[in-house]
């Protein structure tokens, strides 16, 4: 079952035992690739469908912050560590009230904001807390994003126990959701 239904379904009852560990199917090449090692992480997300983007531009459910373009990794964790560990990371691009800007997925990240996300087990929604954190960063590579945790602490944070397999999720403008992937992760 994949966690965004998961979340759904047990938020209720996270005490019940509902936390299920998914098998780990093999993904084609284009759904991505997770290297996890001892001093670095990368999630790399399959190559984007264009060469421009434009972001914040108006639209009548526009406000300052409301997300534009979205790309996360989300693994599980153990039932007893939600809301304690990381489960996530991602980059976000936020709308901001100005002129509509046209650009590379380079110049796109440049304006995202890049956390690493814990799930809230108190917000009687699904829901994450994202933080920043100076060891993750995103950019992109060859119309790919990829993010990078980087130094042997970070990851070892991160990844108190490593997962067999991260979701990779892509947003585009308007909250669709219009890519999700089950990796497996290699270890590096």
């Amino acid at each position: 079952m994949r966690k965004s239904l998961q979340i759904g379904v047990c938020i209720g009852a996270l005490t019940a035992g509902c936390f299920h560990k998914p098998s780990v199917p093999a993904a084609p090449p284009e759904a991505g690739l997770v290297i996890i090692g001892r001093t670095t992480a990368r999630f790399i997300f399959p190559r984007e469908s264009t060469t421009v983007f434009s972001w914040d531009i108006p639209t009548n459910d526009s406000y300052d912050g409301s997300p534009e373009h979205a790309w996360s990794a989300n693994w599980e964790i153990s039932e007893d560590r939600l809301g304690k560990d990381p489960d996530g990371v991602g980059t976000i691009v936020s709308y901001k009230k100005g002129r509509i800007r046209t650009g590379s997925l380079a110049e796109l990240l440049a304006a995202a904001k890049t956390t690493v996300n814990t799930t809230c087990v108190t917000c009687g929604i699904p829901a994450y807390i994202p933080k920043p954190d100076p060891a993750v960063r995103a950019y992109a590579i060859d119309g790919r994003v990829v993010i990078t945790i980087s130094g042997s602490v970070a990851v070892q944070r991160l990844f108190p126990v490593i997962p067999d397999s991260v979701y990779l999720e892509r947003y585009s403008p308007g909250g669709d959701r219009t890519g999700f992937w089950e990796v497996g992760v290699r270890r590096q």
